[in-house]
This record gives structure tokens, sequence and C-alpha cells, in this order.
């Protein structure tokens, strides 16, 4: 009996201990905190320095390694299961398999329109090199690689300097630019019939889904009252403080600097978004930004400078234009003044910014691209 009393003691022992294990072990766990996919976390910002070098440093890429997809893409798997698969449908002369990354080459990591692109291509995988499997080339400085992909997304020309790339574009089947620079370049494009100037775009990490989706859902509440008359969010610099000064006294109002997020709730609540130009262009991020936030950008410059900019979408955006930031307040508060005009323009500019992402195709010789609905 005694006998038969140490042999369950014996086996009981080992028995508490595992039980004690898993007991410390489920403890332990219910204090570590829950892991996050947000879009946002997880980009580490090495600077923002608006008109100037952008760089991040993000995993939204896919790597071109054999490495398990969904380990290698660790942000913004929200926002590529809302946009995929891209509104540009038709890679390398055939209707693309949107169950596949689009291979895009050149300076394609770590910049600023990374979910403007994402929005436009689909998902996408990025390599440095271009080579004859590459689909889109980024291209957005430096010297030109020698292998030429279908399509090229020429981005940064703020300063409207690169006229040799210009040069280059009858080499591609498509290319989409940002900046017209239609002054600057107007010699060049006369031959080019294979281009489309498109909007800036906006900030990565804005917005968790496409801007298209964004738009719609600003657009069914367009009625809705805002808090501020006017906003805006930058930094000083070219003929920014004497806008702000001068629009000051329209009350309520927000102006200073934010973060991405804060910014993007501040032009969902701004009936207008003063704008001033960037670096050296009129050209801003800014108009862009506040256009699918349902926020009227109010710009001024001379009419040819107006017309060169803006005049090369798929139609005139329905923005404010003034000669003066005096004529542009008085224009401001005539709409303030008439609520029922104030939000037709709103709801305009909203689906002049849906039309845009609706319509990137292009019209090329004995080729037309067809379009996706966003």
């Amino acid at each position: 009996m005694a006998r038969r009393k140490n042999s369950t003691t014996a086996l009981l022992v080992p028995v508490c201990v595992i039980c004690i294990l898993i007991w410390v072990r489920v403890l332990a766990q219910s204090y570590l905190p829950e892991p996050t996919h947000n879009s946002i976390q997880g980009m580490q910002v090495d600077s923002i320095v608006e008109g100037t070098e952008k760089r991040l440093e993000s995993t939204r890429s896919v790597e071109p390694d054999n490495r398990d997809e969904t380990k290698s893409r660790t942000v913004g798997d929200a926002f590529y299961r809302n946009v995929q698969p891209g509104v540009v449908p038709e890679i390398n002369g055939h209707h693309h398999d949107t169950r596949l990354p689009v291979s895009m080459c050149g300076g394609c990591r770590g910049l600023w329109e990374l979910d403007y692109a994402t929005e436009i291509f689909g998902k996408y995988e990025c390599h440095l090199e271009c080579t004859e499997h590459s689909d889109v080339y980024w291209y957005r400085g430096g010297d030109m690689q020698r292998v030429v992909p279908d399509i090229l997304f020429h981005t940064s020309d703020e300063w409207c300097n690169r006229a040799g790339v210009v040069g280059r574009y009858q080499d591609f089947k498509y290319v989409f630019r940002q900046y017209a620079c239609h002054g600057q370049y107007l010699h060049q494009y006369k031959d080019v019939h294979n281009m489309r100037v498109i909007p800036l775009g906006y900030m990565f990490g804005m917005i968790p889904t496409s801007s298209a989706v964004h738009a719609r859902d600003i657009l069914a509440h367009i009625g809705n009252t805002r808090q501020y008359r006017w906003s805006f969010v930058g930094h000083i610099k070219s003929d920014r403080s004497k806008a702000i000064g001068i629009f000051n006294d329209v009350q309520p109002n927000f102006h200073g600097i934010s973060d991405k997020l804060q910014t993007v709730n501040v032009y969902k609540d701004s009936d207008f978004v003063v704008s001033p130009r960037g670096n050296a262009n009129l050209d801003c991020f800014r108009h862009y930004e506040a256009s699918m936030n349902g926020a009227i950008p109010v710009i001024v410059g001379g009419q040819q400078e107006i017309n060169n900019t803006f005049g090369h979408f798929i139609s005139m955006p329905p923005w404010l234009f003034a000669d003066s930031w005096e004529n542009a307040k008085l224009s401001v508060r005539g709409l303030i003044a008439d609520r029922d005009s104030l939000v037709r323009r709103q709801r305009r500019v909203l689906e002049w910014w849906l039309r845009e992402m609706r319509g990137f195709s292009l019209q090329t010789a004995g080729h037309s691209a067809q379009n996706h609905s966003v």
C-alpha cells in the first residue's frame, strides 16, 4: 500500500509542475500589449522637409526575395486590401493579373507618394534596378536607367529643370508625371503624345484607405457644418505669412503645424484651405490633400501661371483662384455668405478629385488603355 502511494505521489509532482508553468505563461501573456497592424505605425521617418528630399524607411513595398509575403509586408496591409488592383489596368500590353504585384523599379522606396502610387498601380514590388521584367519605372532624379519599361512614373520635378528626361518620354509607352511645367517644357511637349500630367497626390499615412474611398465617404456627408472657415497647415515661407495675415480675421480658423492625422481632421473640418505656392512652383500637395477632404483650395497667381500649372488635368480644378490674397478673401467671404453655393463648390471639388482618380488612362496612337472604376 505504501509503495502504491509513493508511486502516485511521484506521478502527481511533475503534473503539478507542468500546470504551474502553463499558468505562469498564460498570466505573462495577458500583460503583453496586442500587436498593431495600422498602416501608419511602424514607419520610421528619417526626415520630412517640405519641397526637399523626402525619405521613409518603410516595408510597404514587397521585397523581391523568397520570404513569405505575409511576413515581408509588415506595414500597410489594410491599405493594400482597400486599393487593389489600382486604377492603371494595363501593364506591358496586356491586362495585368491583379493577384500579382506590379514590378516597379527605380526610386520607389521611401517616397512621399507611397500610398498614392499604390492607389494608382496597385500592390507592387520595388527593385532598384530596372530589368526586362519591370512594369513601371519610378523616376525622381539623377541619370535615367537604360532599360525602359512600358510605363514611366515621373515625380519630384518641382523646379522644372529636367528637360533631358522629358526628351526621353518617347521611349516609353505611357508617361505619368507630376508638375505640368508647361512654360518650361513647352517646346518638348509638342512632340510628346503619350504623357498625362497627374495631380501631385497626398502624403503617405494620411488615410488608411484609398483617396477615392475616402473622398466618397466625405461626399456622402458634404452638407455637414465644418468647424473652421479656413485652415493652413505647413511651414511659413514664400507668400504664406502674407496670406495668413490677410485671412486671419476670417474666423474661426486654424493655422500651424500638425501631424498627418491631425492634418486630415483639420481639412475635413475646413470650408477652405489657404494654399500658397511651394518652394518653386504654384503646385503643392496641399491642394490635393484638401480636395480629397472636400475643402476648397484657395490659390493666388497670375492667370497664365494658373493655366500653365493646372490646365492640363482631365478638367480644370474647381478651386478658388484669385490674383491677390485680398481678392481671394473677398471671394471666400462671398461663398461663406451663400451656404448653398459653398456646399455645391465643395461637392464639385470632391467630384473633380474622383474623376481624376478614375481617369488614369492614356490615349495613344492606335491604342487606348481602358479605365477601371475607382
